[in-house]
């Protein structure tokens, strides 16, 4: 948490504003029907618009939205830090590692310290919307149309930057509502009820902001066991930080396939992130609008709440499959649920890492899909979420997956037919507003 005071006020800070969020919530009157609309950041569209699509990209970001500032080159406030080892990262472990993390600028010549896993503030945060017009021009010359971008609260989620980049651009774009693992909630979301959350999310797709901008999806909303709670003043090592923060997938790997569902979802996720989980699927039904996880981690077992919630799960996207994709019997477990796989991070091309990565299993697995008769439930995209990952600063862009990923999946016996079906009538279908349901 950031600073502000002590405990007793933060949490009154965190229920008014609550009440604030909750009372916008319920003003307005009813929100004009947008069911087999797709709805973007200028409005309601025709589903035929929208062409080749990313479906989960971050157009502007910030990682440490509010967090402080360093007081100096050499500093990093303990909030950042603490922030840094609940998410299971590494922190500046002295002076030098300290400056190049306050960094103000990323150059090309940085990268073997990022290749050392040294993190640098700088590369999480994406805001220059000259860059962005002409990153996504490259996207748009290979032949892309829409962009999804599903950053959430506490992270940059800025509603009228996406609209300026969509009339600069061209572009369709579609803005996601949510939020993110718990080490990145706004302080508000501690004192907030699954209702309260719910009804935040079902605002932003009904009628939207204050700016009136409406998110047409429900995401990213994680399902991550790696965020861990480190207490203030606490400084663990980065070894005892990774293991700590590996532990409930080494729990799960270690597990048959067929016997993880058994787990109880609150064995491995904190309840922060359970809470937001059941009121984003609470929001999918009651909006229509799809809901896109962002679920890492070698099981589907968080589904249950999903269901419990009464969300349809054939409009369920399970983000960064990676796992689930290279792993045969949990790929045919997930198919058989009705969820929708999507491929996305491991398929950037990072200059800190090898060009691309390994990215063979995944291509195999959507292959195997797509062989079996699963091509409805594939999705592919790219999840850009730091400078690095831009063509500007060395990284493949929002075309790489025209450029590189596509050959690959050619080569592995996807057809043109698929590929379409996967870049064009998946999102068109899951982008496209279905009945609310009470």
């Amino acid at each position: 948490m950031s600073g502000g005071g002590p405990v007793v006020g933060r949490r009154a800070f965190a229920a008014g504003l609550s009440a604030l969020l909750l009372v916008c919530a319920s003003v307005g009157g009813a929100a004009p029907s947008t069911v087999g609309q797709v709805m973007t950041v200028t409005g309601p569209v025709s589903p035929d618009r929208l062409g080749p699509t990313l479906m989960h990209e971050h157009l502007f970001v910030d990682w440490f939205e509010n967090m402080p500032a360093a007081a100096s080159a050499d500093d990093v406030p303990p909030a950042v830090r603490r922030r840094m080892q609940q998410a299971g990262w590494p922190v500046p472990r002295d002076a030098e590692q300290a400056r190049f993390f306050n960094s103000p600028d990323l150059t090309l010549d940085m990268i073997d310290e990022l290749r050392r896993d040294w993190r640098l503030r700088t590369n999480y945060r994406i805001d220059d919307e000259a860059l962005a017009r002409r990153e996504v021009a490259a996207f748009a010359a290979a032949g892309g149309r829409t962009i999804v971008d599903l950053t959430p609260y506490g992270l940059g989620r800025d509603p009228a930057r996406l609209r300026r980049l969509a009339a600069a651009s061209g572009l369709t774009i579609v803005m996601g509502t949510g939020w993110y693992r718990w080490p990145f909630h706004p302080d508000a979301v501690a004192a907030m009820s699954v209702d309260d959350l719910a009804a935040i999310m079902i605002r932003d797709v009904e009628r939207g902001g204050a700016d009136g901008i409406r998110a047409g999806i429900i995401g990213e909303i994680p399902v991550d066991s790696r965020s861990i709670r480190i207490p203030a003043g606490a400084d663990p090592s980065d070894e005892d930080v990774r293991a700590r923060s590996g532990a409930a997938r080494k729990r799960l790997l270690a597990l048959p396939v067929a016997e993880r569902d058994a787990v109880d979802p609150r064995e491995i996720y904190d309840p922060a992130e359970l809470k937001v989980l059941r009121a984003a699927a609470r929001a999918s039904r009651r909006t229509g609008a799809a809901l896109s996880l962002h679920g890492v981690d070698p099981w589907i077992g968080y589904l249950r709440i999903v269901t419990e919630e009464g969300a349809d799960l054939h409009r369920v996207i399970v983000g960064h499959a990676d796992y689930i994709l290279a792993d045969p019997d949990l790929l045919r477990m997930a198919l058989a649920r009705g969820v929708t796989l999507q491929a996305d991070y491991r398929l950037q091309y990072y200059p800190n890492q090898s060009p691309v990565g390994d990215v063979g299993a995944l291509v195999a697995g959507i292959a195997w899909a797509v062989a079996h008769g699963h091509r409805d439930q594939i999705l592919l995209s790219l999840d850009i979420c730091n400078k690095v990952g831009l063509r500007h600063y060395g990284g493949g862009g929002y075309a790489t997956l025209h450029n590189h990923i596509l050959p690959k999946l050619r080569a592995a016996g996807v057809g043109e037919e698929d590929i379409r079906h996967i870049l064009v009538d998946n999102p068109r279908r899951l982008l496209t507003m279905a009945s609310p349901r009470p």
